[in-house]
C-alpha cells in the first residue's frame, strides 16, 4: 500500500518500507520511468482547486475525467504565458539565441497585473490584498518574480520546497523576448518521497557548501502547478539548447520561466466551456431537445439526469423571449463609432496581439460566427455608455467572446428599456446575465425573465 507521499506500508507485516515485501530496485526504476510524472497533477481535488485559483471555476460536481481536467490546466498555463504572441515558434525556443536582459530589473518585469488586482491593491493601502498561501496561482506568480530577484542578487540556485517535496532550480541566465518581457533560462529537477531523490540531495549538498542556496517555501499545490509549468516549458526548449551541467545535475532538465499573466474573460470562457456529459463527463453526442442547454453522451445518461435537469428545462421552456436585431458596431448618425472594451481580469496593458485583433475587428462588417448553433447560451448584458450620453445602447456578449453585439436604444427601444429595468434593479451591478439564442446573422433572442442558475460571475 502506498499513500500520497509515497510511503510504502505492507499489509502483511504492518511495516513501513518493509524490506521483505518490497523489491526496492524495481520500485525505484518503475517510479523513475513513470510517464510524464512531472507533467500531470494526479489529485482531482488539486486539479479543480488549481483551476479555480486561476479563475477557471468548474462545477464542483463536474463529471469531466481527470485527464481532461489536467489538459485544461495545461491549456490555462499556456494561455497565461502568451508565448504565441512573443516568439515565432513557441514549440522551439532556444534561450542561447536570445539577447540577454539588460533593461529594467527582471523582478519588476516579471510582474503582471489586471485592473481588478490593481484596484484591490489600491483599496488596501495598509495591507496585502493577496496574502501568501491563500491563492495558489498568486503564490506561483510571486515565486517566479522572486526567482528573478534571487538571480539578480547573485543567488542562482534555489529550492522551492515544503516538508515533503522540493523543486531544485539553477538559473542559467535571463534573456529578452521583447522590451517588456524577460525569459529566465534554468535547469530543474523535482522530487518527493515517491521519487528517487539522490540527485537532488547531492545537488542541495553541493550548493549548501557554497552558501549560495535560496529556499522558497511553496505549498504542495503550488509545487504541483510549478512542476507542470516547468515540465511543459521543458518540452518547448529547443534540442539545440545544451547548457553545461555538473555530474550531480545529470537528471536535471532545461526549462524556462516567463511572466505569468492573469487570465482574461475570453480565456476563462474558453477553459470553462465543454464540461462534458452532465452525468459521466464523457464526450457529448446530443442535447436536451426541449431547452438545448444540457449535453449528454447517451440516452441512458440523459434519463438519469432528468430529475436534476427538469426544473431548469421547464423554466427555460416557459420563459419570455425578446427578439432583437443587433450590430457589431455602434452607429451614430450613420457613422461607425468604436468602443474599446477590455477585461478587468486580463493583463494591463492589453497585449499587442489583443490590440491588433481589436483593430482588425473594427473594419470587419461580416456576421459574427455562430458557434452555438440553435442552442441557448448565457450572455452578459450591460450598458457601456456614460449616463447622460445622447447615444445609449446595450453591449451583449457570451463568455467565450465569440461575438460582441450592440442593441441600440434608438433601434430597439422596447428591448433596451426592458433590459435597463433589469440592470437598474441590480443596484450597483451594471450588468445582468440571461439566456440567449442566435436566430440569424444579426438577430438574437434573449430570455429576459429567466436568471441562469447558478448565476455566472464573469
Amino acid at each position: 500500500m502506498r499513500d500520497r507521499y509515497g510511503i510504502y506500508q505492507c499489509t502483511t507485516h504492518s511495516t513501513v518500507d518493509c524490506k521483505e515485501c518490497f523489491n526496492w530496485p524495481e520500485i525505484i526504476v518503475e517510479v523513475s520511468k513513470a510517464k510524464d510524472w512531472e507533467g500531470k497533477v494526479h489529485s482531482r481535488k488539486d486539479l479543480l482547486g488549481l483551476l479555480k485559483s486561476m479563475g477557471v471555476e468548474l462545477p464542483a460536481n463536474t463529471k469531466l475525467v481527470d485527464d481532461l481536467l489536467d489538459q485544461k490546466l495545461g491549456n490555462a498555463l499556456t494561455a497565461t504565458q502568451k508565448l504565441s504572441s512573443l516568439v515565432p515558434d513557441p514549440s522551439h525556443i532556444n534561450p542561447s539565441k536570445l539577447p540577454l536582459w539588460k533593461t529594467t530589473p527582471a523582478f519588476q518585469a516579471m510582474s503582471r497585473t489586471s485592473p481588478n488586482e490593481a484596484m484591490k491593491r489600491f483599496n488596501s493601502p495598509n495591507s496585502d490584498p493577496f496574502p501568501l498561501y491563500t491563492n495558489t496561482w498568486m503564490d506561483a506568480r510571486q515565486t517566479t518574480m522572486h526567482v528573478a530577484r534571487n538571480f539578480e542578487n547573485g543567488v542562482a540556485v534555489m529550492a522551492l520546497k515544503d516538508d515533503y517535496e522540493a523543486i531544485a532550480i539553477r538559473v542559467l541566465s535571463i534573456h529578452k523576448l521583447n522590451e517588456k518581457t524577460p525569459l529566465i533560462a534554468l535547469i530543474y529537477y523535482s522530487s518527493d518521497l515517491a521519487t528517487p531523490a539522490v540527485n537532488s540531495f547531492e545537488w542541495m549538498g553541493a550548493q549548501m557548501q557554497t552558501g549560495r542556496l535560496a529556499q522558497i517555501k511553496c505549498t504542495s499545490q503550488e509545487q504541483a502547478l510549478l512542476r507542470k509549468l516547468l515540465f511543459q516549458n521543458s518540452r518547448r526548449v529547443s534540442t539545440e539548447f545544451k547548457p553545461k551541467m555538473a555530474g550531480y545535475e545529470r537528471r536535471f532538465k532545461p526549462s524556462f520561466l516567463v511572466p505569468l499573466n492573469p487570465l482574461d474573460q475570453v480565456e476563462i470562457g474558453k477553459l470553462s466551456h465543454n464540461t462534458g456529459c452532465q452525468v459521466c463527463g464523457g464526450k457529448t453526442t446530443s442535447r436536451c431537445a426541449q431547452c438545448q442547454s444540457a449535453s449528454y453522451c447517451s440516452r441512458t445518461c440523459q434519463s438519469e439526469d432528468w430529475k436534476q435537469h427538469k426544473a431548469l428545462c421547464k423554466s427555460l421552456k416557459g420563459g419570455s423571449w425578446a427578439s432583437t436585431d443587433f450590430t457589431k458596431h455602434v452607429i451614430v448618425n450613420g457613422k461607425k463609432m468604436y468602443i474599446s472594451v477590455f477585461s478587468a481580469s486580463g493583463t494591463v496593458p492589453p497585449s499587442a496581439q489583443t490590440a491588433a485583433q481589436a483593430a482588425a475587428e473594427r473594419d470587419d462588417d461580416s456576421p459574427p460566427p455562430n458557434v452555438h448553433g440553435d442552442r441557448p447560451f448565457i450572455v452578459k448584458v450591460s450598458n457601456p455608455f456614460p449616463v447622460g450620453n445622447p447615444t445609449q445602447g446595450l453591449l451583449v456578449y457570451d463568455r467565450q467572446r465569440t461575438f460582441k453585439a450592440y442593441v441600440m436604444q434608438e433601434d430597439r427601444p422596447q428591448v433596451y428599456g426592458a433590459a435597463m429595468q433589469l440592470i437598474i434593479a441590480r443596484n450597483n451591478r451594471m450588468k445582468v446575465y440571461r439566456w440567449a439564442k442566435r436566430t440569424g446573422d444579426f438577430k438574437l433572442d434573449v430570455c429576459l425573465d429567466r436568471i441562469p442558475d447558478p448565476e455566472p460571475t464573469w
